[in-house]
């Protein structure tokens, strides 16, 4: 798995935003730090978001993997 660490704060903002707006549902794991996140545009696929101690987040999608939030 590869992830980035996303740690502009009004990106992070926006990123939630676009989220919501679009009904994401976040599942989470029994790690109490990681969760998983169906991709709204490819039906099937699911990424998995961590919260770092720091309180940054990654994911493992294409726009994470960039280092850009989802």
């Amino acid at each position: 798995m590869t992830t980035a660490t996303t740690t502009n704060p009004e990106a992070l903002v926006k990123a939630k935003m676009r989220a919501l707006a679009k009904g994401v549902q976040v599942l989470a794991l029994s790690d109490p730090n990681r969760f998983i996140c169906p991709a709204k545009s490819c039906p099937g696929v699911a990424y998995e978001v961590v919260v770092h101690p720091t309180g940054d987040l990654s994911c493992d999608c294409k726009a994470g993997q960039n280092g850009r939030p989802c």
